[in-house]
């Protein structure tokens, strides 16, 4: 049997990690993997920045516009058509074809028959029936008028198997589609990052993102200046991707504010970190900070439980609800001073309070959990070709 994996993004982070873990997956499943993508991909790269080994895969590279010489939202939209395009003209040859983006929905209706073995795998909710385009993130507006000219998500909709990477996602979009998705959870190799788990832990505090305005590493700068103001000498360690001249333009933005508020000795950048510099200073922190409210899962979430790093998670999404389920496994916040509070707390004593349960709890998600569940969907599911 041959399965197809559709490698929708490229750099560091969550939703890139489950594509080598999904290899193995299908691998385990008795499937030969053949994976189609515009990024370049080689396994020394995948083992350094996502600590997967994947071998005996057929990787099919699409030609790819260099986006630093060109407007970077054209040449997105231009690459994403091109790439949606040559993979859906070649699924057909495929038992089983792995599909995480709905941005291959226009081509889907207009250019290639329906697939009878796509799966769809759902790293967000879907929260409305047609997508719109957000006037108040002009930034997404060219990729959402692709997106919504195209598609009442048919994909997903004509999908043989619907994917869902939390409760939270699976309900609303069920709400919204009329689509009931298996919950899958992402899977994390918890057993790997044991492997950094140090008992000496220092008063660090991280963040791990894409370092973008978005994902709020500004707050993460505020946290320690508050600390340091109380009388904390915390390390707090911004760590994340960074790529292109706007990404890089706003690193400097965010290291002059560091610097402008005496904070150059407390908060240390990492950039384009390998997993093994991620998970060295998981391992030896004692706090992880999450900003994103109503996240659908949050992987690195996980990945910092599995090193002994408790979470702060906002009091909403899948963060909440099913992996620290409610305060049980780490600390829920409303507020910045809810943050601040419980930052103080876990660095003041609180952290032996959590440290076990938090370990506890990441094995849920361990990555042969995840394989051996994502053969028993497979397999159970009617095949409707």
């Amino acid at each position: 049997m041959k399965a197809l994996i559709y490698w929708a993004l490229g750099g560091i982070g969550g939703i890139q990690r489950m594509y080598p873990f999904t290899i193995k997956a299908l691998q385990s499943c008795g499937y030969d993997v053949h994976v189609a993508t515009s990024y370049d991909i080689n396994p020394e790269d995948v083992i350094k920045y996502h600590g997967v080994k994947i071998s005996n895969v057929h990787i099919i590279k699409f030609p790819r516009l260099s986006c630093d010489k060109f407007y970077s939202i054209p040449c997105d939209l231009i690459n994403t058509t091109i790439s949606a395009t040559k993979f859906l003209s070649m699924i057909d040859g495929y038992d089983l074809v792995y599909v995480d983006t709905p941005y291959v929905g226009p081509i889907f209706k207009y250019s290639v028959p329906r697939h009878n073995n796509l799966v769809f795998y759902l790293h967000a909710p879907i929260e409305r029936s047609k997508p719109v385009i957000p006037i108040a993130k002009p930034h997404r507006i060219l990729m959402h008028a692709y997106l919504a000219s195209g598609t009442n998500y048919d994909i997903i909709r004509n999908a043989r198997l619907v994917l869902a990477n939390s409760k939270f996602t699976a309900y609303i979009t069920e709400k919204t589609l009329g689509v009931k998705p298996r919950v899958l959870y992402p899977p994390v190799d918890v057993d790997l990052i044991a492997k950094y788990r140090s008992n000496d832990r220092e008063d660090a505090v991280v963040f791990f993102a894409r370092l973008s305005r978005a994902k709020g590493p500004e707050q993460a700068i505020m946290i320690a200046k508050e600390l340091v103001r109380e009388g904390f000498n915390p390390k707090v360690y911004i760590m994340g991707s960074v790529s292109g001249q706007i990404g890089s333009l706003y690193v400097s933005s965010l290291i002059k504010l560091v610097r402008s508020l005496g904070l150059i000795r407390n908060v240390i950048f990492v950039i384009n970190p390998s997993i093994t510099e991620v998970y060295s200073i998981l391992g030896r922190s004692k706090v992880f900070l999450h900003f994103r409210e109503h996240e659908p899962f949050g992987i690195v979430i996980v990945e910092a439980m599995a090193a002994g790093a408790v979470p702060i998670v906002p009091r909403s999404g899948a963060p909440w609800h099913d992996i620290i389920e409610y305060g049980k496994y780490g600390i829920g916040y409303s507020s910045i001073e809810e943050l601040v509070k419980a930052v103080k707390y876990l660095l003041s004593g609180g952290y032996n309070e959590y440290f076990r349960r938090t370990i506890s709890r990441a094995y849920s998600f361990n990555v042969d959990k995840y394989i051996n569940e994502f053969c028993k969907i497979i397999k159970n599911v009617p095949d409707y070709s």
